[in-house]
């Protein structure tokens, strides 16, 4: 009848329906493709800029203030976008991987939001094509029933109620809009959506307001939100897609956020990420229209980071204070050849200015008023023979000429100008060029986030020319990469390089590559991972301080597993951000390092000439 909506009398009334009506509905309407075909032309129309996301940007950033420090993990990886492929292992995985990432989602928004409020009331299951129950993934699996596994499930253990549903498909881009879901993949999403619409009216007093359904496939994913009066879904139709299709087109509500990533290459969630934020705020959304609202309310938790922040600009700037009394301290009893000293190599003498580390010093040939700045590494404490500092100067010696025999070299690594006993006795190395450390940079205040790009490509750089020459510093920190006049950053301090397996690397808990803290060992992405600490504490970033390995590999994990350090990168570049999610799908593995790609890509954001250091 025209000019009635669906489920309407002519006078206005609206027509009862038996809970009977939306059972049959439900029973009738169970291919997606059918739905997908009568929406075809609506679904490409619509693909357009036109579909609003379901979240404002402002309430994606208040979202991740307040679950700031929530406890998220998920222990099963989805499969990498590289081997994503229809068979039935990559089927299986990728369904328990997306099992574990909403139950990981659930637990974490349970604890930060609505805490000591009892177990946690949900669970998560998979749906099957040819049965109404929910069952657990694995065992699904176990029977041999993969191939009916068509959504997965977030629901209510009391009532077994589904709060969300979520699929996971090897592709759901569109052909000309990457950002966008395929036809295909949106038909399906607005299928089981309805499903779980009028499946929720036929239990709840009152219609469902709406819901949400995760799309993702093995990296990206989106939220699609579908709401509408459901109770004027014509349920009794002969003909229920095209009831369906109508009631869509014509008074539905739906939202398609742009696809964005979740997971990367080695399957974990980036769980600070837009893509996984998204995700995570559609939970917290479904979660509370069936448990009630949090006991610990977003505006009030995002509210806090006030505090943080007052907190952390205080540490930072303790942590600039270019001497506090018990440095000042250990710098007294450690005090070896001190400023002013001119330390003699056979015929050439070196005047000693500032220390910058333990047993290094910038100076100043003497009598060459024309030479550059130098450091000085002297292998003594307290005027008596220090043998680990007396090693280390006879070791970064070793290396750097080894690195020269094999035919490596370039001007941000340094060039031994001399080295032996000084006239004094102690054993002493001469490199050039000198400079400012990072580290006297940044407590001065004269590195500006500009220079980080620059940082990053001279580091890598010079770790490249090592490594082709079998050499990995396995040092990098503020203290052994210094800026030099017409050069740029060079990297120095090469007396704990790894060159045979059982060379074990410098331990330093803020800088140090997670291999060398845990095993002693480096991976080929060590040094990379240490440039990525480096540059992200010298924009202001950076391992609090901790008191253990222990402690620096919790921060870490935090970090890595919420993308604090790769956010924080992106915000200076893109590609500092890219370089970070690079280093942290190769941490931990065995595969090369591919230096030569990163260093095109940031030396093409550099201008020229090459960043000069300032004046000593």
């Amino acid at each position: 009848m025209e000019g009635r909506s669906p489920g309407r009398e002519s006078n206005g009334r609206r027509r009862r329906r038996r809970p009977s009506d939306g059972r049959d509905f439900l029973r009738r309407f169970v291919d997606s493709e059918i739905l997908t075909l009568e929406l075809q032309d609506w679904l490409e129309e619509e693909s357009g800029p036109s579909w609003e996301p379901p979240f404002e940007l402002s309430e994606l950033q208040s979202f991740d203030y307040a679950v700031e420090g929530a406890d998220f993990q998920q222990l099963i990886r989805m499969p990498s976008a590289a081997y994503a492929s229809t068979s039935e292992s990559i089927q299986a995985t990728a369904l328990l991987a997306m099992e574990d990432f909403l139950h990981a989602s659930v637990k974490g928004l349970w604890d930060r939001f609505w805490p000591d409020h009892g177990p946690l009331p949900f669970s998560v299951a998979c749906l099957h094509s040819s049965d109404p129950d929910l069952h657990p993934a694995e065992a699904a699996i176990a029977k041999g029933q993969l191939h009916g596994l068509c959504a997965t499930a977030v629901f209510l253990n009391t009532t077994r109620q589904i709060a969300q549903l979520a699929l996971v498909r090897p592709a759901i881009r569109h052909d000309r809009r990457p950002d966008r879901p395929s036809p295909a993949a949106l038909g399906e999403a607005l299928f089981f959506a309805l499903r779980q619409l009028v499946a929720g009216a036929l239990t709840a007093a009152e219609p469902p307001p709406g819901c949400f359904l995760l799309l993702a496939d093995s990296q990206l994913g989106g939220v699609v939100q579908l709401g509408g009066p459901v109770q004027d879904l014509d349920v009794r139709a002969a003909d229920p897609y095209r009831a369906a299709a109508r009631w869509l087109r014509a008074q539905a509500l739906v939202r398609v956020s742009p696809l964005d990533r979740i997971w990367n290459r080695v399957g974990n969630a980036d769980w600070g990420d837009l893509g996984t934020l998204q995700a995570l705020l559609a939970t917290f959304r479904a979660m509370a229209r069936l448990c009630g609202p949090p006991r610990r309310a977003v505006e009030d938790l995002a509210g806090l980071r006030g505090s943080r922040l007052i907190a952390r600009r205080a540490e930072r700037a303790l942590s600039l204070d270019p001497a506090p009394p018990e440095e000042e301290e250990e710098e007294e009893e450690e005090e070896g050849p001190g400023e002013g000293t001119v330390v003699w190599l056979e015929d050439r003498g070196f005047a000693l200015g500032r220390a910058v580390g333990a047993g290094v010093h910038a100076a100043s040939p003497v009598g060459e008023p024309a030479a550059g700045e130098v450091f000085v590494y002297v292998g003594s404490a307290d005027g008596q023979v220090d043998m680990e500092r007396w090693y280390q100067v006879q070791r970064q010696a070793r290396i750097l000429r080894l690195i020269k025999e094999r035919g490596g070299g370039g001007p941000h690594l340094p060039e031994v100008v001399g080295s032996g006993r000084a006239r004094s006795g102690p054993a002493v190395l001469v490199t050039a060029p000198g400079g400012r450390t990072v580290g006297e940079l940044v407590r001065g205040g004269e590195f500006s986030p500009g220079e980080a790009v620059r940082l990053c490509r001279d580091c890598l750089a010079a770790l490249a020319a090592a490594a082709g020459c079998g050499v990995r510093h396995g040092d990098v920190r503020p203290e052994t990469v210094a800026r030099a006049r017409g050069v740029g950053y060079v990297v120095h301090g090469w007396g704990r390089a790894v060159v045979e397996e059982r060379d074990r690397p410098g331990m330093d808990v803020g800088f140090s590559s997670t291999g060398a803290l845990v095993e002693g060992r480096m991976c080929a992405a060590g040094d990379a991972e240490s440039v990525v600490y480096l540059v992200e504490w010298a924009v202001g970033g950076g391992c609090p301080e901790v008191g253990s390995v222990e402690e620096a590999l919790r921060w870490r994990e935090a970090a890595w597993g919420r993308r604090v350090i790769q956010r924080r990168l992106g915000e200076v570049s893109p590609v500092l951000k890219g370089f970070a999610d690079y280093v942290d799908s190769l941490c931990g593995t065995p595969y090369p390092f591919d230096y030569a790609i990163w260093i095109r890509r940031l030396t093409r954001l550099l201008p020229d000439p090459p960043l000069e250091s300032s004046p000593p």
